[in-house]
């Protein structure tokens, strides 16, 4: 869907291929994985390129396509929205064995569940139902509360409850990991420097404004006052700037600060 007066297109999928020029093209990948595709175009105005990560997910018969996203609604809720799930063999007649009817969802804190041993069930989901469900399914499941002093995470992945007893692997396509507590504060990267504008004035540069957590930090102080002063916190004069401030107002990610006498 490129547009304009192109001379070239290159299309590369992540696999080790050569890469192809067609317009439209069509690729087998031979390989389970997940595998991300890129796309080159070339005119009178230049290279452009766009990228996209983990685009394509290719798994075998016997794999599971399910996959998982999860956002946290709480300390102990995680709302997980299932996809690509169609493709689930559930015929009990089919000349292809096995067949699937559930599907397992296994979690473990700070981590993807591995395998389904250091794993927790946390649900057993019918396939049918799933596949006739609104699209797209989400769920909202209640993990254990957990308030420790740093970071937690909770890991989630799926494994198909073939026929005959077995499950499938559980691989990081079938997963997803969501945060529920974060409270590592963040470091501070911003850079500041100073010059002498003539008639009493002077300005503050704060560079690398585009690292600030704003996740975290809603606002950042500048302290200064007279030369050689130790300890500036105990500074007389301090600007407090909102981080949207900082950001919104930055060129080429330097925000400029003139400090002036008193009228």
């Amino acid at each position: 869907m490129s547009t304009g007066a192109l001379t070239a297109r290159q299309w590369a999928f992540g696999d080790g291929t050569s890469p192809d020029t067609a317009k439209n093209p069509s690729h087998t990948f031979t390989q389970p994985g997940s595998y991300t595709v890129m796309l080159k175009i070339t005119g009178p105005g230049g290279v452009d390129s766009t990228t996209r990560a983990a685009y394509v997910y290719v798994y075998s018969r016997l794999d599971n396509p399910t996959r998982l996203s999860g956002r946290r609604l709480s300390t102990t809720q995680v709302e997980l929205t299932f996809s690509n799930y169609d493709s689930i063999p559930t015929s009990k007649t089919t000349a292809i064995a096995p067949w699937s009817d559930s599907l397992g969802l296994y979690f473990c804190k700070d981590s993807l569940p591995s395998s389904i041993q250091p794993g927790t069930v946390l649900q057993t989901i019918n396939i049918t139902a799933l596949q006739g469900a609104v699209r797209p399914f989400k769920d909202t499941m209640t993990v254990p509360l957990s308030l420790p002093a740093d970071s937690v995470f909770y890991g989630f992945s799926t494994a198909l409850n073939w026929n005959d007893g077995t499950k499938s692997v559980i691989m990081g396509g079938n997963g997803t990991l969501v945060l529920m507590k974060d409270t590592v504060r963040p470091s501070n990267g911003i850079v500041i420097s100073g010059k002498y504008l003539g008639v009493d004035t002077a300005a503050v540069y704060l560079d690398n404004v585009s690292l600030i957590d704003t996740g975290k930090a809603d606002s950042v102080a500048v302290w200064y006052g007279i030369r050689d002063s130790s300890n500036f916190s105990d500074a007389s004069s301090t600007k407090w700037f909102p981080v949207s401030a900082l950001i919104g107002g930055a060129v080429a990610n330097r925000f400029t600060y003139k400090i002036r006498p008193a009228v």
